[in-house]
C-alpha cells in the first residue's frame, strides 16, 4: 500500500500520469472509491489522456464507456447507478474482466466487494477538510 498525503488537484493529475505510465503495458482491473467530488474520474481521464485517449466522461448514466488508446483497450465503468451486480451482465463485463490487451477502471468499486476482489489495483481517494486529497494504492 502506498499513501499520498495533501495532494491537490494538480498533484493528482500528476500522480494519475506517473501511474498510467507505470502501467500502460500491463493487463489490469483498476478499481476506484471516493466521495462524490472526490477526484475519482479526474484520475481516470489523466490516466486516459496519458494512455492516448482523447476525451474521456465520466459514464453515469451509460454505465460504460469503451476507448482504443495506442493499440489497447480502456474500459470506464461507473457504478453509482447500480444497486446489484447482474445489472451488469447485458453488458458483457464477464468477458470482459477475462479479456486481454485492455485496462479496466472502475467507478465506485466498493459498492459491489466481488468485483473489488478482482481489481489488481485499488485506489481510494479521500477529501481533506482544506480540500486537498489524499490517494491510498493498493
Amino acid at each position: 500500500m502506498v499513501l499520498y498525503k495533501k495532494l491537490d488537484l494538480k498533484q493528482v493529475c500528476l500522480l494519475a500520469q506517473a501511474f498510467a505510465k507505470e502501467y500502460r503495458n500491463k493487463d489490469m482491473i483498476v478499481g476506484f472509491s471516493g466521495v462524490l467530488g472526490s477526484g475519482k474520474t479526474t484520475f481516470i481521464k489523466e490516466v486516459g489522456k496519458t494512455l492516448g485517449v482523447k476525451k474521456i466522461k465520466s459514464p453515469s448514466f451509460i454505465v460504460m464507456a469503451a476507448h482504443k488508446a495506442r493499440g489497447k483497450y480502456f474500459y470506464h465503468l461507473d457504478l453509482y447507478r447500480l444497486n446489484q451486480a447482474r445489472q451488469l451482465d447485458h453488458l458483457g463485463v464477464k468477458e470482459l474482466f477475462e479479456s486481454k490487451n485492455r485496462i479496466i477502471v472502475i467507478e465506485w468499486v466498493e459498492k459491489f466487494p466481488k468485483i473489488k476482489k478482482i481489481c489488481d489495483v485499488n485506489i481510494t481517494i479521500t477529501i481533506n477538510k482544506d480540500k486537498t486529497r489524499n490517494v491510498k494504492i493498493t
